[in-house]
Formats: structure tokens, sequence, C-alpha cells
């Protein structure tokens, strides 16, 4: 079986990493999620965590933590769910330089 390599190599900010990872990880659990709720994530990775009172300006924020919370991918501390932090799962992007290294392979067979 022949095998098509298909390499492509960019330069991206740190930030910008951190919305690739996180979308890349957000596809690959079948999940979708707003600009909004990407920001607030951005946010919690570039600070390690964030404070839900100084987070939780408006009523919007608050419904985007909830949801991102119940999709797994925020984590609440457990006492009194004062802070929030980014599910372990995702790689925390925050001090570069670093390379991301994905290798992805299809193996579906060909039709007809």
């Amino acid at each position: 079986m022949q095998v098509t390599l298909i390499e492509k190599k960019i330069r991206l900010s740190a930030e910008k990493a951190m919305r690739y990872q996180v979308l890349t990880w957000c596809f690959l659990n079948d999940m979708s999620i707003s600009k909004t709720d990407m920001d607030i994530l951005i946010m919690v990775m570039k600070h390690k965590g964030a404070d839900l009172k100084t987070l939780c300006t408006n009523q919007s924020v608050r419904n985007s933590i909830n949801k991102l919370a119940k999709l797994g991918i925020i984590q609440k501390t457990k006492k009194y769910n004062k802070t929030v932090k980014i599910n372990s799962e995702i790689s925390e992007l925050t001090n570069p330089p670093y390379i991301l290294n994905y290798k992805i392979g299809i193996n579906e067979a060909k039709e007809g």
C-alpha cells in the first residue's frame, strides 16, 4: 500500500498555538465551541487557571463557563467552585518555544 505524506511547517504566536491545540482537541472529541468560549479558554490557559470572581463579569461569560464545564473542557475546583482550570487532557501550551507534532493516519478503503 502506498501512503502519501503531507507535511506542513508553520510558525504561530503562542496564543494561536493554544487556540489550535484547543480546536484540535475539541474536533477529536466531537465538540464545538464558540469564539467567546475559545477566548475564555485562552485566558484560563494563559493564567494557568482563573478566579471566577474576576472572570464572571456578565451572564454570557457565566453561561460559557458552565457550558465548558459540562463539556469537560474546563474544571471547577472542588471547594466552592471559585476557580477554574483547563482540562488536564489538553496540553497547556504556555511556555514557548515548543513544537506541536500531530501524526494522523487515514485508513479507508477506496470505493469502486
